[in-house]
């Protein structure tokens, strides 16, 4: 998975070594995002509540839950206020979409010409 802000440095960095090799006089960029049709759903979503318990005692310590009926079940009723302090959640994954970016340059380099050597081979033919 790349962010947005990967593709950007990647992108920023690509663009400065080219202006470092050659005289470039503009950038074009062309990008395009797409996400695909197919999306993978956990079907059916189940959850086994001691794994769930687990899960939470491992990233909330200092909030244990018990992991026997009582336990299981005050926590569930839990009613505390949360307006003093931000509520804890366990984020489960239940699904993903997939995506194709694409980044492109192109680069217009700046060319000079000396006309006063194509005007002597002019006039020497």
């Amino acid at each position: 998975v790349t962010s947005d802000r990967s593709i950007s440095t990647s992108a920023n960095e690509s663009v400065s070594a080219q202006v470092k090799q050659h005289n470039i006089e503009g950038t074009i960029v062309i990008s395009a995002y797409a996400t695909h049709k197919n999306v993978d759903l956990i079907s059916p979503f189940r959850i086994d509540p001691e794994k769930a318990v687990s899960a939470w005692n491992q990233t909330f310590p200092e909030e244990e839950i018990d992991l026997d009926i009582k336990g299981v079940f005050e926590a569930a009723l839990n009613t505390t206020n949360y307006k003093d302090k931000k509520k804890k959640t366990l984020s489960l994954l239940s699904g993903c979409s997939k995506g194709s970016s694409f980044v492109g340059f192109v680069h217009v380099i700046k060319t000079e010409t000396d006309d006063i050597s194509q005007s002597a081979e002019s006039a020497a033919k």
